[in-house]
């Protein structure tokens, strides 16, 4: 009974010790949403234009980070989200930012994301460019010591403004669900 408690205390020390000051993490996750995007056009005279649609994302979300403390790191994210709105005005967002991660100590890991995004229109040169950002929870599975499975839900949204004519905007939020895998040495 001794040795069983011992290498079960052995295991779970072990198990975090790639969450310690010093080390890297090294992944990504993709994520996948659907809701409501708002355009808002400026027209003559003041006058201001509303536009919902409904959409739908993919995420893909590459990142690299260093521990600077026990269970905490910081890093790079990049962002590239395929958006369709309403079967139709499909988009390119390509974000890349700063991302912090703190474990808790069941594995429950919290998240957020803050970076510049530029947003393409497939079917003509509209660009816009503004803000993405993120903040969720997710779980490290660890399926060996060093690499993790880890279901996250987040929320992601982005707030981005025509490069040409600043009157028009498009902002977009919604609640995501994806699947990560880190490496962490």
């Amino acid at each position: 009974m001794n040795k069983l408690l011992f290498t079960s205390a052995l295991f779970f020390i072990f198990s975090f010790a790639q969450l310690k000051q010093g080390n890297f993490l090294a992944g990504g996750s993709i994520t996948f949403n659907t809701g409501k995007e708002k355009t808002t056009y400026s027209v003559i005279n003041n006058v201001t234009t509303v536009v919902e649609n409904k959409f739908t994302d993919l995420n893909l979300s590459p990142k690299f980070g260093f521990f600077v403390a026990n269970n905490l790191a910081i890093g790079i994210q990049a962002n590239l989200i395929r958006n369709s709105v309403d079967g139709h005005n499909d988009h390119t967002i390509l974000g890349v930012g700063l991302f912090m991660r703190y474990y808790f100590p069941v594995k429950i890991f919290g998240e957020g994301y803050l970076g510049y995004a530029s947003q393409n229109y497939v079917d003509s040169s509209t660009k816009y460019n503004g803000l993405d950002y993120s903040i969720g929870f997710g779980y490290a599975l660890f399926v060996s010591k060093k690499v993790a499975i880890e279901p996250i839900i987040k929320y992601v949204g982005y707030s981005t403004k025509n490069s040409n004519d600043n009157r028009y905007k498009n902002s977009n939020g919604a609640l995501q669900i994806g699947l990560g895998f880190q490496i962490y040495f």
